[in-house]
């Protein structure tokens, strides 16, 4: 353990000296140690593990949809083919020394997540990467996570799928459901922009999230934003009682009938034909891909006298499984 953690001390320590000096000897001496290959030729490194496992870390802390979705973390190539039963798959009792006949295999459907690169760059001047009372990893690391978790974000709720992932609100929906259909099911609320007011708006709800299929229904959660939230927590039941539950600890997500609640800032807002809330298992119905490296070069020439660096990574993610999930589709 302890040569452990002095090997962590020592890439922390050369990567910050490159990102401060950029002296790069120490970090080209901890990847040949490593065995870790920079794929490209531009110059730059990549974030060394130790390193990015802390950013991929806050990522996920400021990220409901990596929080909730399956997130699969790629060697290598640029699309991940995730397959998934199409169709239920059986298996059947036999006795000891009965013959075992074919249970059948299932469909299958094979779908292709395209790893596109997301990037930023970041500036600074050289007096404050000199200022040794700052703490320049947190300050990177930090930095690095919040453009990544903000960018990404938007693009798992809103993204064309073109150069980025295909996002839960851009994917197709129907208002007929379909186990078989590639859209997503969409319940309309029957009020033009709106719930339903009073105890209609807590049976459409409980209707709506008690019909998603069982196999999902066990690990479902609910994704809005902050406004919808404010929405949901005026509905009551018959009896008059809340249908919005708040988390009795600090950290714990408030729930709606019993299933919890997470906030997306990119959500739809609410409106005429709006599909500002999305219910299902998520782990189910969204996939996420990365490859397991962050990119990084220090540009001291481009905007001198400030430093430059310029990050990315590879990421994809779209809908994998539309039986998992649906939205609340306000009417117009």
């Amino acid at each position: 353990a302890a040569d452990i953690d002095d090997a962590q001390h020592e890439t922390r320590a050369a990567f910050v000296d490159y990102v401060r000096s950029g002296n790069d000897q120490a970090l080209r001496e901890t990847e040949a140690k490593t065995l870790r290959k920079n794929p490209t030729t531009d110059g730059g490194y990549l974030v060394p593990e130790v390193v990015y496992t802390d950013l991929d870390s806050q990522i996920q802390k400021q990220s409901a949809m990596r929080q909730l979705a399956n997130v699969v973390v790629m060697g290598a190539g640029d699309t991940l083919h995730y397959v998934r039963a199409s169709s239920a798959m059986a298996a059947r009792w036999a006795g000891e020394e009965s013959a075992r006949s074919d249970t059948g295999d299932g469909d299958f459907k094979k779908v292709d997540i395209r790893l596109d690169e997301i990037y930023f760059n970041l500036t600074a001047t050289q007096q404050f990467l000199d200022d040794t009372a700052i703490d320049i990893e947190a300050w990177i690391v930090s930095s690095m996570a919040q453009a990544f978790a903000e960018t990404e974000g938007r693009a798992f709720i809103l993204g064309s799928g073109l150069t980025q992932p295909g996002g839960i609100a851009y994917h197709a929906t129907s208002t007929t459901y379909s186990a078989t259909s590639n859209s997503l099911y969409s319940r309309k609320s029957g009020v033009n922009g709106k719930l339903p007011t009073g105890t209609a708006g807590a049976d459409y709800l409980m209707e709506f999230a008690f019909g998603l299929e069982a196999p999902y229904s066990g690990n479902a959660s609910w994704l809005m934003n902050k406004a919808a939230q404010s929405e949901l927590r005026k509905i009551k039941d018959n009896d008059g009682r809340y249908l919005w539950t708040p988390g009795l600890e600090q950290g714990t997500s408030a729930t709606l009938l019993g299933y919890p609640i997470y906030e997306e800032s990119h959500m739809p807002n609410f409106g005429l034909n709006a599909k500002p809330i999305c219910f299902g298992d998520f782990k189910s119905g969204y996939a996420i891909a990365e490859r397991q490296t962050t990119h990084f070069t220090r540009d001291p020439y481009s905007d001198k006298p400030n430093i430059v660096f310029y990050v990315s990574r590879r990421v994809g993610g779209n809908v994998v499984n539309p039986t998992a999930l649906r939205f609340v589709q306000l009417s117009a």
